[in-house]
């Protein structure tokens, strides 16, 4: 039952994501169906709030659930100081940590889905996507989904939003996102895609990187030096992924973001220009630098998948636009062979389906 209503409100909502050829002649294309909007979310609510985690392959959500109880108890956490914050008002709630965790999940939804539709110009492309692929994932790790979500909301203010202090809303957010999760402040580099230094030495990034990426396939993470630079300032979690050997899995995680870049640049090649799509390129461009980190450790793709929402929206906007383009049937083709590539990659081949993707649709306290 549970698999059927997933399936089909996904469908649904790639149909009204493609109706300009559905229904080409209505002139409200362009307008989401706030009913099919209304169900979208409240499944995909009930799907991440009420996902448990049964099969003892995992430790995430039992360690999430004991540091939320350690910070409420003994007021000692070594979390970002957001998210304590966010615990704190949880424990003067008198929230256990499920009913905790239900609440975040609602109002980081809500956050995705406003964002979405307030900014975006095809929703229902987003929401399609997004539960094919970082539905699941985010339902497991719920605190990159909090900061996800109002990292989201900076890009797409920054992309679409005709507001002289749009890159200051973006640059908040960065803030935000970054104080919830730590891993979010290695977006910095975004920042810079306006700027002389990014437009003037994209090169020089390349290069850099391609070296980088040669030393640490021939040294492995054991690079000198790199460990007495860890130590010195101080980043015990950094040290942890240094003791990791270099294998061929970042080629992989290389090809999908690779996948990612491709889409967009399909969409430049097909003389489909705007403010957006030319800010999601480089927001793509520049992410190379997160390559030598996919050496060092496979954990680092969520650096190129918390991109994916970006991503999706440009390519609903691509397939939204009124200019009629036999070619776009072909770039349909494409995304689903995109979308495949994610998930299996993601729960097929860096991880096993039993970790994460078998548990989201089997253990559920709302479809038993």
């Amino acid at each position: 039952m549970l698999i059927f209503l997933y399936s089909i409100v996904i469908i649904t909502n790639f149909i009204f994501a493609f109706k300009v050829f559905v229904n080409p002649l209505n002139r409200s294309v362009h307008k989401s169906n706030l009913l099919i909007v209304l169900i979208t979310f409240i499944l995909f609510y009930l799907l991440m709030a009420g996902y448990r985690n049964n099969s003892g392959l995992t430790n995430d959500l039992l360690n999430n659930q004991a540091e939320y109880n350690l910070v409420n108890s003994f007021n000692i956490s070594n979390y970002e100081p957001i998210f304590v914050f966010l615990m704190r008002v949880g424990g003067l709630l008198s929230l256990d940590f499920y009913s905790w965790r239900a609440l975040m999940i609602f109002i980081a939804l809500l956050i995705l889905f406003v964002s979405s539709l307030k900014w975006t110009p095809n929703p229902h492309f987003i929401f399609a996507m997004f539960g094919t692929n970082l539905l699941i994932q985010s339902s497991h790790l719920f605190r990159n989904f909090l900061a996800l979500s109002l990292f989201f909301m900076g890009q797409c203010i920054y992309k679409y939003s005709e507001s002289r202090y749009r890159k200051v809303f973006f640059i908040t957010l960065f803030i935000f996102s970054g104080l919830i999760h730590a891993s979010f402040l290695l977006y910095l580099p975004l920042l810079l895609i306006d700027t002389k230094i990014f437009k003037s030495n994209k090169h020089i990034i390349f290069y850099s990187v391609f070296f980088l990426c040669l030393l640490l396939f021939f040294f492995g993470s054991q690079i000198p030096g790199l460990n007495f630079i860890a130590s010195k300032i101080g980043i015990s979690r950094l040290d942890v992924y240094l003791q990791n050997r270099t294998t061929f899995g970042f080629i992989l995680f290389i090809l999908l973001h690779l996948l990612s870049l491709f889409s967009i640049f399909l969409i430049k090649k097909r003389h489909f220009l705007t403010k957006g799509n030319e800010i999601s390129f480089n927001f793509q461009l520049i992410s190379v630098i997160y390559y030598p980190l996919f050496m060092i450790d496979g954990t680092f793709i969520r650096l190129v998948r918390n991109l994916l929402l970006d991503v999706y929206s440009t390519q609903g906007e691509y397939l939204i636009d009124d200019i009629k383009d036999k070619r776009k049937i072909n770039y349909i083709f494409f995304i689903i062979f995109f979308s495949i590539s994610w998930v299996v990659i993601n729960y097929f081949v860096q991880s096993k389906p039993e970790i994460i993707f078998y548990p989201f649709f089997s253990d559920n306290i709302y479809f038993k």
